[in-house]
């Protein structure tokens, strides 16, 4: 191979490689995308766009974390059914 045909082919798999390195940025940004949709979908209810019971009981457990000092009695209310539990 020549040293022209050389530096071109280095050239060329550069280009390749750069092409490939943003393709790759791109497809990683748009799986984020998706992810952080199904993350929404999964708390929320789609013809109405209120939040389930999967997002009460993660609002009240964040709510629970968030609560200073422990011990304390908490609640969980969704559908039909409540419980009462210590938390520790």
């Amino acid at each position: 191979m020549s040293l022209v045909a050389a530096a071109l082919a280095d050239r060329f798999a550069a280009a390749t490689l750069l092409v490939v390195m943003v393709r790759t940025g791109l497809t990683f940004r748009e799986n984020r995308l998706i992810l952080e949709q199904i993350r929404e979908q999964a708390v929320t209810d789609a013809l109405t766009g209120l939040g389930n019971r999967r997002r009460l009981i993660d609002d009240l457990d964040r709510a629970r974390v968030q609560s200073p000092g422990s011990g304390s009695v908490g609640m969980r209310i969704a559908g039909d059914w409540i419980i009462w539990r210590t938390w520790d």
